[in-house]
């Protein structure tokens, strides 16, 4: 479980958060490509200017989050 955390800026490709809950996280302009996050609950998280580019997110609960520009 994640909350409250942040990640500007960071280089996190490859990142595995399968089956996971992710909340009120920041991963603004940061690289998440060719990551796993299936399966996860992700509540109000921002991907703004982020590389989601072959990042999984099949069977994910995707609520309240921003994608601005990812």
């Amino acid at each position: 479980n994640m909350q409250n955390c942040k990640f500007i800026g960071s280089n996190l490709s490859g990142l595995q958060l399968k089956f996971n809950n992710i909340q009120n996280c920041d991963f603004t302009n940061s690289n998440i490509s060719n990551s796993n996050l299936q399966g996860s609950n992700i509540q109000k998280v921002l991907f703004n200017d982020s590389s989601l580019k072959e990042t999984k997110f099949g069977a994910t609960h995707i609520e309240n989050c921003n994608f601005t520009n990812a």
